[in-house]
């Protein structure tokens, strides 16, 4: 009759060749990930350029939406890609603001010099910025191979 600890060591991951493969499409997924929270970060940030103008009954719902929706994925892009991929979505969204505050060719700016348009500008590098700092300390992307592997934990 065996122990649960040895049935534990027996069930543990091989780092064989299968090991291997996980991390190598881990190397080709990560890159790809953090394109896409770059991607992700310029679509919300254009979002949030349409809706943050939207003002109903006094309230500017339009631009509490724009900066909860900024907090909030840039949060999750941390909790999902650790760190760097909260900076990496937030460096998508604050890509997209640096270019809005260019002129266009009509001559006029995509963000208003006003109380909204500089609220939604300071609250969204704000939102941004707490996003990045509200990553949880030991929140990173692994591949499920190491996730599985008691020596790649975090104590």
């Amino acid at each position: 009759m065996t122990s649960s600890r040895a049935r534990d060591n027996d069930a543990a991951p091989s780092h064989g060749t299968s090991g291997r493969r996980a991390l190598g499409r881990d190397r080709v997924s990560r890159p790809l990930a953090y394109v896409g929270g770059a991607v992700l970060g310029a679509v919300i940030a254009v979002a949030g350029l349409a809706v943050h103008r939207h003002v109903d009954a006094g309230l500017p719902w339009g631009l509490v939406l724009a900066l909860v929706t900024a907090l909030f994925a840039t949060t999750a892009a941390g909790i999902l890609a650790g760190r760097v991929g909260a900076v990496v979505l937030a460096g998508g969204y604050a890509a997209v603001l640096v270019l809005t505050l260019s002129s266009r060719a009509e001559g006029d700016y995509l963000v208003a010099g006003d109380t909204l348009g500089y609220a939604f500008l300071l609250g969204a590098l704000v939102a941004l910025g707490i996003g990045v700092v509200a990553t949880p300390r030991g929140a990173r992307h692994t591949s499920p191979a190491r996730r599985s592997d008691p020596r790649t934990l975090d104590p």
